[in-house]
């Protein structure tokens, strides 16, 4: 799960607790010690949000995830709270409202009670026909649909990405300098020599991810920061023969892989900070907005102004 929190429990030497199944069972138990807190809380909250998520774990099963927004009278505070782990035999519309419902009922609660639906802005969620969200409306009409503004940042990024074809290929290369440097100790370490040897700053090259393309920026952010030791470890690697090295060695030379390395630098680290504003906690929408103005502003400016 990415949870280095639990290497404590590691007291079989050999159990790792990150099988799916495992993780699963972690998860629900999880929700099991909180639920009681939560019922408490969700019967105080004169209304509620629903916030939900569709995934697939390590063995390709369809799962959604729940949350729940609510106001507590006691702090005079919204809070977001995890609901369920739901495995689903189907994702469509129809299974999801079923579940949301189910999850209701669990807690006495109606859709009455629901003011608000967040989703991913998937089809299946904000049809408006069928979709989830065309449901919850036809059995409470004063429920308001919400598609996540950092996930439509994220979507706005990677179809404006799409529409240029080199950035693909440059998000091949990208990966391909993640494998080569990541997957075997020696490299790791010749790495952080060619760093040492040209004054770098220690760093490990990122992975990137396609259903996260902001995730780009930190991967990028480490390879404009590490180039010349970046490069020195290419040179060295093809002069041993070592063909990904060959292969990596003229596009990372090149003018383009350059020039775009710099500007997405710029680009991202502008765009990333937006997306960090939309997913705060307790947001501000006079904040939303200069935030959004100065962002659309500084990328705007790069146009004929040269970066950091």
């Amino acid at each position: 799960m990415g949870c280095s929190d639990i290497s404590h429990l590691n007291l079989g030497g050999n159990a790792s607790y990150t099988h799916h199944t495992i993780a699963k069972e972690m998860v629900h138990s999880i929700a099991s010690s909180l639920s009681d807190d939560l019922n408490v809380k969700l019967k105080e909250s004169p209304y509620i949000s629903i916030i939900v998520d569709e995934t697939t774990d390590i063995s390709v099963e369809s799962l959604l995830t729940i949350y729940v927004m609510l106001y507590c009278p006691r702090s005079h505070q919204f809070e977001t709270h995890f609901v369920a782990l739901t495995e689903m035999q189907k994702c469509n519309a129809a299974s999801i409202k079923k579940a949301i419902r189910d999850q209701l009922n669990i807690r006495g609660l109606s859709y009455e009670n629901v003011i608000g639906f967040g989703s991913d802005g998937a089809s299946v969620m904000t049809g408006s026909i069928s979709g989830v969200e065309a449901r919850l409306k036809a059995a409470n009409p004063k429920i308001q649909s919400v598609h996540c503004s950092a996930h439509r940042l994220n979507l706005a990024s990677s179809q404006a990405a799409d529409s240029i074809p080199y950035l693909q290929r440059y998000q091949r290369i990208v990966r391909s300098i993640y494998n080569m440097t990541s997957h075997s100790s020696q490299k790791k370490q010749a790495v952080q020599l060619c760093q040492q040897l040209l004054q770098d700053p220690k760093l490990q090259f990122k992975c990137i991810h396609d259903i996260r393309w902001l995730s780009l920026e930190a991967a990028i952010s480490t390879i404009q920061r590490t180039l010349p030791s970046l490069m020195m470890f290419i040179e060295n690697q093809a002069a041993d023969g070592n063909p990904e090295a060959i292969g990596i060695k003229k596009q990372v030379n090149s003018f383009k892989f350059l020039a775009t390395t710099h500007f997405l630098a710029d680009a991202l680290k502008a765009i990333s900070r937006l997306s960090i504003i939309f997913q705060a906690r307790n947001i501000n929408f006079a904040i939303v907005k200069a935030s959004l103005d100065a962002s659309i502003a500084e990328l705007e400016a790069m146009v004929t102004t040269d970066g950091a």
